[in-house]
């Protein structure tokens, strides 16, 4: 009824076969052995409405899973996001390193006079006398604290430093993130003091082979299992492998610059007789893709919508840096932008916003607005990326007075930050902000869309209620 898909997440497996399970059960309750037995029978007037709506919801979630080896959406378990209001008043002389969002929870880090510090979403605040840098990562269940100490060794820790404190750590010579503040890869010195490159998993550990890499990236997981970009020693093409160290590409390349995760499969952005491509580890390529790929670099490539989006550069004799916003299908959205150096983008429906090129722009952090049309206009200068809700465009602005929340091109005229750090959506009709002001963090209450649209309230951020 429904074959064992490849590498199917042990979570996913057990809901298949407990689905399995509830189909033939059902079946049996009316005297057959197999849905196919029944979908054949002449007569099956006998059977209750309810009863073939109930078995028709459960073949269509078996074959979900089968086909893309992940529980359908309705099912999948929805990572909690924090939707109260929390105020945090930091030490005294605090310098910021950095601000952390915890799926709306605020973390900081920073260092005042005597000690580098930590303070959670409550207040709590954590010292840390060694530390000469730190940083925080995602880690599976919560946080990861990156601590450079004096001694210029790096080491990695549970948030929770005080259950940790006077447990043997690993030491580290360099730690990377990535883009999503994950813990990307290590190196270690081998016992002839020449540094290893090893990848890490979501919670921190070394996966691959013991002895390590010349280099390794882009670690990503499906399930419970993780892949990522490595070369070894004396190579000069990447491959991928999974955290046994077992390569899975079964055809070389020039090189492989991305890993996605695509409806539960994993994709390889790869190099090949100098054009780009999208392939599955056994080199076939993704439906309805160019067979002879993209000419030019891939550049801020990103899943949405069942499909790979990038900037894709076009060769052009009149135009140094030209870019089409394109997909894995070869479509384009927009027009060409000319003299344009690709940056972070966001689709928002059938808006794109995207940073502005260029040195002093990008610095500056000037956000444009392309729709589907291709006109294009500054939207704000702002230090984070647009986001939607319902119909609501709502970014942030930095004006002389200070950053203003916009929304649909309308200036709030309440209190503005110092900085902002984090503004993203709750649902459809909330959202909320981690902002800088007057010397403390605030995360806003959770900010609800039931205004007027173009009528600010005056106390719009004070109390995270919207006009009604």
């Amino acid at each position: 009824m429904a074959q064992r898909a490849l590498d199917l997440p042990p979570h996913v497996e057990a809901r298949k076969q407990t689905l399995v399970e509830e189909v033939l059960a059902l079946c049996k309750k009316h005297g057959f052995s197999h849905p196919n037995e029944l979908a054949t029978s002449p007569d099956t007037s006998h059977i209750p409405f309810s009863d073939l709506e109930l078995l028709a919801d459960l073949m269509s979630k078996l074959e979900y899973i089968v086909k893309h080896c992940e529980l359908p959406p309705e099912e999948e378990p929805r990572e909690l996001v924090d939707d109260r209001e929390y105020t945090m008043e930091l030490p005294e002389d605090s310098i910021i390193a950095e601000v952390f969002d915890d799926r709306g929870r605020p973390i900081v880090t920073g260092f005042n006079k005597e000690y580098g510090f930590v303070m959670d979403h409550t207040g709590i605040v954590q010292s840390i006398e060694e530390a000469e840098e730190l940083s925080l990562a995602v880690g599976e269940r919560e946080p990861k604290l990156i601590i450079k100490t004096w001694q210029g060794i790096y080491q990695i820790c549970d948030l929770n430093l005080s259950s940790t404190r006077g447990d043997k750590k690993e030491v580290y010579v360099l730690i990377f993130k990535d883009a999503e503040h994950r813990i990307d890869h290590v190196f270690l010195e081998d016992r002839n003091g020449k540094l290893k490159c090893y990848p890490m998993d979501r919670e921190g550990k070394l996966i691959g082979r013991s002895q390590g890499y010349k280099t390794a990236r882009q670690p990503v997981a499906i399930g419970e299992n993780t892949y990522f970009v490595a070369n070894e020693e004396g190579s000069l093409r990447s491959c991928v492998y999974n955290e046994q160290g077992e390569q899975i590409n079964e055809e070389e390349y020039e090189a492989i610059d991305y890993l996605f995760v695509l409806e539960g499969r994993l994709v390889l952005q790869v190099q090949k007789n100098s054009h780009h491509f999208f392939v599955y580890p056994d080199g076939t390529l993704l439906e309805d893709e160019p067979k002879n790929g993209f000419e030019g670099p891939i550049r801020f490539p990103k899943v949405l919508d069942g499909k790979i989006h990038f900037w894709r550069k076009v060769f052009s004799p009149f135009s140094r840096d030209a870019y089409f916003f394109t997909d894995h299908t070869g479509e384009t959205f927009g027009k060409k932008m000319t003299d344009f150096t690709p940056t972070d983008w966001k689709m928002l429906g059938q808006d794109l916003f995207f940073w502005e090129s260029g040195e002093i722009a990008q610095s500056l952090k000037w956000i444009r607005h392309m729709n589907v049309l291709g006109d294009t206009r500054r939207l704000c200068f702002g230090p984070v990326l647009p986001i939607r809700i319902g119909e609501s465009v709502i970014s942030i602005g930095n004006f002389p007075d200070g950053m203003r929340m916009v929304i649909n091109r309308k200036i709030s005229s309440d209190a503005s930050f110092e900085q902002v750090y984090t503004c993203e959506a709750l649902d459809d009709h909330r959202f909320y902000v981690i902002a800088q002001e007057e010397g403390k963090y605030v995360r806003t209450s959770p900010i609800t869309r039931s205004f007027t649209i173009g009528i600010i309230c005056p106390t719009y951020f004070r109390h995270g209620t919207a006009c009604t």
